[in-house]
C-alpha cells in the first residue's frame, strides 16, 4: 500500500473525510425505517435530536423533499400521550411489511426483486455475501435474515464509507479512493438494482407516513450518493 498526498490525487469534497462522515451518518438516518421494529427510545431520541429538522445535506430531489414533509409532518403529530400508541402502530406496519410470512407487503431482500434471477435466489445472497467477505466481514445473520436485507446493505455502504473517511485522515488515499470506486460497484450491482421496487412497495403498502417518508427518503437518497459518485472529480 502507498501512501500518497491527497492534494495530488483526488479533489474536494471527495479528499475531505469530514463529507464522507456526513454521508455515513445519511445512510445511518435512512437505515432508520428498515433495521427493527421502531421503539419508543428511538422516537425520542429523533425528537431530542431533531433529526429530520436538521439533515447535514441540501438534496434537493422532489421526492426526497416529499419523504421529509411526510416525516416532519408525522414527528410534528407526536406529544407524550400518544407515543406509545403511534410506536405500537408501526410496530404493526413494520411486521405486515417486512415480516409477517402470512402477510408480506414489502419483502425487504434483494433476491426477491432480481427477477432474473428469482429462480436461483441463493446466487443473489451469496454475490451480496462475496462483497461483504472481500472487505473481511461477515454478517451475523439477526432472526435468519439473509445478507441481503435492505437494513444490512444500507449498513454496509455506511461501514464503507467509514473506513474510506479514517483512510483520509491517516493519508492513504490509495485504499480511499478504493474504497470509494467500491461504495459505486456495490450501488450499481446490489442497492440501486431492486430499491426503487422495494420502497415502492412500501409507499404503497405502509399505512404510516413514516414508513411512506423513511421510503422516499431512503431511495432519493441512494440516487442523489449514487450521481455524487459518479460525477465527482477523482483523478
Amino acid at each position: 500500500m502507498v501512501d500518497m498526498d491527497i492534494d495530488e490525487t483526488i479533489k474536494v469534497p471527495f479528499a475531505e473525510s469530514h463529507f464522507s462522515e456526513v454521508r455515513e451518518h445519511m445512510y445511518q438516518t435512512i437505515n432508520l425505517g428498515f433495521f427493527s421494529p421502531p421503539s419508543v427510545e428511538l422516537l425520542k431520541a429523533i425528537i431530542e435530536e431533531k433529526l429530520f429538522e436538521s439533515l447535514p445535506l441540501e438534496i434537493n430531489r422532489e421526492g426526497f423533499q416529499q419523504g421529509l414533509a411526510l416525516l416532519r409532518a408525522w414527528f410534528a403529530s407526536l406529544d407524550e400521550w400518544n407515543l406509545e400508541d403511534r410506536v405500537a402502530q408501526l410496530n404493526q406496519d413494520y411486521n405486515k411489511l417486512f415480516i409477517d410470512p402470512c402477510q408480506l407487503l414489502a419483502p425487504p431482500w434483494e433476491y426477491v426483486y432480481r427477477t432474473e434471477e428469482r429462480a436461483t435466489a441463493d446466487l443473489t445472497t451469496l454475490k451480496v455475501r462475496k462483497f461483504y467477505g472481500r472487505h473481511g466481514l461477515a454478517y451475523v445473520l439477526k432472526h435468519k435474515e439473509p445478507e441481503d436485507h435492505y437494513s444490512v446493505e444500507l449498513e454496509f455502504m455506511a461501514e464503507l464509507i467509514r473506513r474510506q473517511s479514517y483512510y483520509l485522515r491517516t493519508g492513504i488515499v490509495k485504499e480511499a479512493l478504493y474504497l470509494f470506486k467500491e461504495q459505486q460497484r456495490f450501488l450499481e450491482e446490489h442497492l440501486l438494482k431492486w430499491s426503487l421496487d422495494f420502497t415502492l412497495n412500501v409507499i404503497q403498502n405502509a399505512r404510516t407516513e413514516y414508513f411512506q417518508g423513511m421510503a422516499l427518503l431512503a431511495h432519493e437518497f441512494l440516487m442523489w450518493d449514487y450521481e455524487f459518485i459518479n460525477t465527482e472529480e477523482v483523478v
